[in-house]
């Protein structure tokens, strides 16, 4: 009986391994971003970045992610930040949902 568990775990995680990647390329996918960095003094920083998500499957674009960081130098390896994220999202070219949320770091 362990005997054919371990084969069947076996075989299951084969499967799933060899599954993902065929999936991954039925969907080509182009992903471009941009980013700026502003020293606004000697230990607070602003930073904004900007990806947008084409896809194949999804006839397009699919979402646009914008963050933005303000961030407080601590000291010379600790910095902190809190920002936010604007994350709207489309099919086929249609808004479908916008996924906004706060963030933080260290």
């Amino acid at each position: 009986m362990q005997k054919h568990f371990k084969l069947f775990a076996t075989a299951a995680i084969l499967t799933i391994s060899v599954a993902r990647p065929a999936d991954a390329r039925q969907d080509e996918q182009l992903w471009t971003s941009a980013s700026a960095n502003v020293k606004l003094s000697d230990t607070w920083r602003l930073s904004q970045e900007f990806t947008a998500r084409f896809s194949n499957r999804r006839n397009g674009l699919y979402e646009i992610e914008g963050v933005t960081l303000l961030g407080y130098k601590l000291s010379n390896s600790v910095t902190i930040a809190g920002g936010y994220v604007h994350n709207p999202q489309f099919s086929e070219g249609d808004f479908t949902v916008l996924g906004p949320r706060l963030i933080t770091t260290t």
